[in-house]
């Protein structure tokens, strides 16, 4: 009756055009959108230094975090988790919708964790929680030997093995659950 999915939303609108252009992502699991945060939708507005900083990973080109990572988003998000019901026996519509506001050249990316479709809470792997209800956080759930996103900045490498990022790139469609 429930499905999970886990993405990182990332812009290279970060952290000049906050509160200027709001670039905006919504994941509809049968018209309902899971991709929320504290304040609204995901967007450069709801996840930055200074909203839901805890949510936000800085990637700027000009003064690089301890730990960059090689995309051009001058910031993303830790990895989120959508949490959706679902109808189980019956086809569920899935919509991915990503707006770029009011300007040709910043872009905005979503990216889908590899195979993190799931009805089992998954692992976030670097937003200090406990989401699988296991007792273990982070890089100590086996569940995250390969991350998304590499853990909180002044933490090592990506993954527990420096594996990259495995990822999925998806923008719409339906699924049956039986």
């Amino acid at each position: 009756s429930t499905v999970y999915f886990t993405y990182t939303f990332g812009s290279d609108e970060y952290l000049e055009w906050v509160n200027l252009f709001d670039d905006v992502f919504a994941f509809f699991v049968n018209g309902t959108n899971c991709a929320t945060v504290p304040g609204g939708p995901v967007s450069i507005d709801t996840i930055n230094d200074t909203v839901n900083p805890a949510l936000y990973r800085d990637n700027s080109f000009v003064s690089p975090p301890a730990n960059p990572i090689n995309i051009e988003s001058d910031g993303l998000s830790v990895e989120l988790i959508c949490t959706a019901a679902v109808n189980p026996g019956t086809t569920n519509h899935l919509k991915l919708a990503i707006a770029d506001t009011s300007d040709p050249i910043l872009d905005s990316v979503v990216m889908i964790k590899a195979h993190s479709l799931s009805t089992t809470p998954p692992e976030s792997c670097n937003d200090g929680a406990d989401n699988d209800d296991d007792s273990l956080v982070d890089l100590n759930d086996d569940s995250c030997s390969g991350t998304t996103t590499p853990p909180p900045t002044g933490s090592e490498g990506i993954g527990s093995d420096g594996d990259a990022p495995r990822l999925l790139c998806v923008y719409a469609g339906i699924f049956k659950l039986d």
